[in-house]
């Protein structure tokens, strides 16, 4: 099944209702683009919560609401499938398994992107199983790749601190058997297709 990430660099929380506005369009782009090339789920940053917003949270909450009811329309007219992603503290919101618990309850077409990397930064033991018990059975895609724990360093599998085996073996167990990304950022490719055989194995003896 065919996977794109939707835009990084947008802001649909943005203070600004200009710049929001503009985000969103250039989501719809993205989402355009997606259905043309043969997508069928795209993964969805949430916006940060940080700069001025980060001052009145629960109205940057409800600004990321509003766009994410508009995204989905749009995805659902598209026949594409929406999977947010968790995040990591410094967004400001959305690396809590509850924060996104609640979202899911409030948007039933909305599906989840489980990031390992993510789940792992500046976290508690167990994230990845609360994020699992969190989706409800709703995770429609995976983002593997190893980090120290502090950062988003997106290294090769086996370079960091990750315990990869028990984070995809509980996703296994959980009934997923969908896509995984790795996002592995190295200059040499090699890495990639290294970290690509470790995923399939530990996947294999899950």
């Amino acid at each position: 099944m065919p996977v794109a990430h939707l835009p990084t660099f947008i802001s649909l929380a943005d203070i600004c209702a200009s710049i929001r506005e503009a985000s969103l369009s250039e989501a719809f782009k993205a989402l355009d683009l997606s259905a043309e090339i043969g997508v069928e789920k795209v993964v969805l940053h949430p916006a940060y919560l940080t700069r001025l917003i980060a001052f009145t949270p629960d109205i940057g909450k409800g600004y990321i609401l509003e766009s994410l009811a508009s995204i989905l329309q749009k995805a659902s007219d598209l026949s594409l499938m929406v999977c947010l992603e968790n995040m990591f503290p410094r967004v400001g919101h959305m690396y809590r398994p509850e924060e996104l618990a609640k979202v899911l309850r409030q948007m039933s077409g909305l599906m989840m992107t489980l990031d390992l990397g993510h789940a792992n930064i500046r976290a508690p033991k167990g994230q990845v199983a609360a994020f699992i018990k969190a989706a409800g059975g709703r995770i429609g895609h995976v983002h593997a790749c190893d980090n120290s724990g502090k950062e988003d360093e997106h290294l090769p599998v086996g370079a960091g601190r990750i315990d990869l085996v028990g984070g995809l073996t509980a996703i296994k167990e959980s009934g997923y058997d969908l896509t995984i990304t790795l996002e592995i950022f190295s200059a040499d490719r090699s890495y990639l297709a290294t970290s690509l055989e470790k995923i399939r194995a530990i996947w294999g003896k899950a």
